[in-house]
């Protein structure tokens, strides 16, 4: 015998597409994965997110972006995928590899995981309007 009955929180597809566009894949990541272009589909394999960093927000301003990327993608496929994804072309792609941190708790001893960034450089008068507002 229930006392209470929950209360489903319904959420809004457009306000879940407006989060989305503001970070500037929604036109991407609009329609279902199965209907989505292959190229568009692959890039969101290879760009994982945006860093939204303080470093990376001055950066911004010589039209450099960084973006943690997939640890198997080269600079070749990260270019495709930012092509793909943004529409804009980059001039450039820098690419580092970043040791996870190790840590402990107790008696144990842990490792976050290794990953990728990328920065990359766009041609002149181009931009990703990630960094605004932040």
């Amino acid at each position: 015998m229930a006392l209470f009955k929950k209360k489903e929180k319904k959420v809004d597809q457009p306000e879940a597409k407006a989060v989305v566009a503001d970070v500037g894949i929604a036109h991407a990541l609009s329609s279902s994965p199965s209907t989505m272009t292959s190229g568009a589909l692959q890039a969101t394999k290879i760009l994982i997110k945006p860093l939204v960093t303080e470093k990376a927000a001055t950066i911004s301003a010589l039209r450099q972006y960084v973006f943690a990327v997939a640890p198997s993608a080269n600079k070749s496929e990260i270019k495709k995928a930012v092509r793909a994804l943004y529409g804009v072309e980059p001039t450039s792609v820098n690419v580092a590899r970043v040791s996870g941190k190790q840590g402990r708790f107790g008696r144990s001893l842990g490792q976050r995981k290794n990953w990728k960034k990328a920065i990359v450089t766009l041609k002149e008068g181009q931009s990703i309007s990630l960094y605004e507002g932040v």
